[in-house]
């Protein structure tokens, strides 16, 4: 590119690696450079709309798209972008009237086609998007990125026999395709053919060893089996693959916690919190809480131990930690009603039916020979 700035197909391989490590101020920058020697060239002004619209800077993406339409008045791409934009910005009856010509356009081709697809899909209207994504098909049966996108809409229906059909022919065309792979790992685990998903993913992941939702699948299928050290493997290779991710982050510090290695655990945990600042984890939680504790801050601890379990209500651990620190500030009716949901999830529990009776031993007079409390104590002894 710095040898020659017009060179269009280095151009599309650059744009695709900045994608790909979210590098959109690099991209933006090469696009510029570029259409200010090919300003007639609107398959890079549509290239530079599409990049805005998928990190949401709408005002430079509406740039793109009109001097876009400015080149190709009739076709369907140009408009629906600027409807996309337009409607961003609050401007629903100019936005309107983009969506209504592209919808009434005459243009068949497939491009179109897929473009309205695309559309409906960001939009959510997964039966529309369906729609024109076959008829696309029906105008070129080889429209490689309308049959991927066909394979996700068959996915959100629950049309699984189509969806796999969808990833088989595409996999015609390219048996690498490592996108098809993971979908048809996810159709066969929604029908609960785990282990023939779990043959995709790796599949998946042996065309493109970086794929992220492929390593975090299996990174959940070790978890889900208690193969935590497997698990913590994966998430890893997860988070190498995405930096940054705090889900990645997060998940690996599940992976310590279930392991007893806490202080890793929660090294993981605030690693994630720095990455997003809005990322929450209910056993993060129960570890500051406890933290708080032994500090003798017994109703910050309290409020961490209750978020916890707003977070994961089957988080025995945490649901006990906040009933024995409500018995500690003093409030065993509070305590009793807690624990009575801790003894739901785990009745056999033997933390939690002693923490019951040493709460229902300092409760008053009253609630102490209440019905239900009794009741409770009985089925507990």
């Amino acid at each position: 590119m710095r040898i020659e700035p017009t060179f269009r197909v280095a151009l599309v391989e650059y744009l695709s690696c900045c994608y790909q490590v979210d590098a959109m101020v690099s991209s933006l920058r090469v696009i510029d450079a570029y259409i200010d020697r090919q300003p007639e060239d609107s398959e890079m002004l549509i290239a530079g709309a599409n990049l805005c619209l998928s990190f949401n800077k709408m005002d430079e993406g509406l740039v793109y798209a009109t001097r876009c339409l400015a080149h190709r008045p009739n076709d369907v791409e140009p408009r629906l972008l600027m409807a996309r934009f337009l409607f961003a910005r609050e401007m629903p009856r100019e936005a309107q009237h983009h969506l209504q010509v592209a919808l009434a356009s005459n243009d068949q081709t497939a491009e179109a086609r897929y473009a309205l697809g695309r559309y409906f899909l960001d939009l959510g209207d997964v039966y529309r998007a369906r729609d024109e994504f076959e008829r696309c098909l029906e105008i070129d049966a080889t429209y490689q990125v309308a049959l991927r996108d066909l394979q996700c809409c068959y996915y959100e229906l629950g049309d699984f026999a189509k969806g796999v059909n969808a990833c088989e022919r595409l996999l015609e065309f390219d048996p690498t395709d490592a996108g098809s792979h993971y979908n048809l790992g996810l159709i066969y685990q929604r029908t609960g053919r785990i282990h023939l998903a779990q043959k995709f993913y790796e599949e998946a992941l042996r065309h493109d060893p970086t794929f992220y939702k492929a390593l975090a699948m299996i990174a959940e299928y070790h978890y889900s089996r208690g193969e935590w050290e497997k698990a913590a493997m994966r998430f890893d290779e997860a988070r190498r693959a995405s930096p940054g991710s705090a889900e990645a982050l997060g998940r690996l510090g599940d992976c310590y916690f279930q392991m007893n290695r806490l202080r890793e655990a929660y090294r993981y945990y605030a690693w994630a919190k720095r990455e997003d600042a809005l990322y929450e984890n209910a056993r993060c939680h129960l570890l500051e809480g406890r933290s708080l504790a032994e500090e003798d801050r017994l109703e910050d601890a309290r409020r961490k131990f209750l978020r916890a379990t707003e977070l994961d209500e089957s988080f025995v651990e945490a649901w006990n930690e906040h009933a024995w620190t409500l018995v500690k500030l003093e409030r065993p009716e509070e305590a009793l009603h807690v624990l009575r949901r801790a003894i739901e999830i785990a009745p056999r529990s033997i933390v939690h039916l002693h923490n019951l009776i040493v709460t229902h031993a300092r409760l008053p007079f009253g609630p102490r020979f209440s019905g239900w409390a009794r009741k409770l104590v009985r089925e507990t002894r």
